[in-house]
């Protein structure tokens, strides 16, 4: 695969951590497979002009991908108009939740998609740091018993896998 030239931004914005654990493996897998990458928080990525692809990432919080990544993408609309985009939450409920809940947070790219359409956009497990309190638990749907960390470092690598298959020049 050729790939000289791929050079790609993963970015993010974290609150607990996975967000940018998440950017880390996905820059390792798309690295291994001959991109350039360069991993950076929204607020500290700069210029985007030497990207080709520019992968942001944000958790969910309060069924919305946080407002700092929409905002990242629409400060940058002009700049994102010619590159490859992806989008990638991180989400405790979407995994853990009901079928109502989750159906909310498969919609929370609709904004940034209005924005610049994507090549492609994934959701993953997050983590919380103690277990939800029982209302909580009870208006989301999430058992009992749920874990509290749902990262998911094998489909976080599987998409970053299938995203390099998609970038690769042709």
């Amino acid at each position: 695969m050729n790939t000289t030239g791929k050079r790609v931004l993963v970015t993010y914005k974290t609150q607990a951590g996975s967000t940018r654990d998440a950017a880390e493996v996905i820059a390792a897998v798309l690295a291994a497979q001959g991109f350039e990458t360069t991993i950076s928080a929204t607020t500290e990525a700069g210029q985007l002009d030497r990207y080709d692809t520019v992968i942001v990432g944000a958790p969910i919080n309060g069924m919305k991908w946080l407002p700092e990544a929409i905002e990242f993408i629409r400060s940058h609309a002009s700049e994102l108009e010619n590159k490859n985009t992806a989008f990638y939450c991180m989400s405790y409920i979407h995994q853990t939740g009901s079928s109502f809940w989750r159906k909310v947070i498969e919609g929370v790219f609709k904004p940034a998609k209005a924005i610049v359409n994507p090549v492609d956009t994934a959701i993953f497990g997050g983590r919380i740091g103690e277990p939800l309190p029982a209302p909580m638990r009870f208006i989301f749907g999430i058992p009992k018993n749920a874990p509290i960390d749902l990262w998911e470092k094998d489909a976080i690598a599987a998409w970053a896998q299938n995203l390099a298959v998609t970038l690769a020049p042709s």
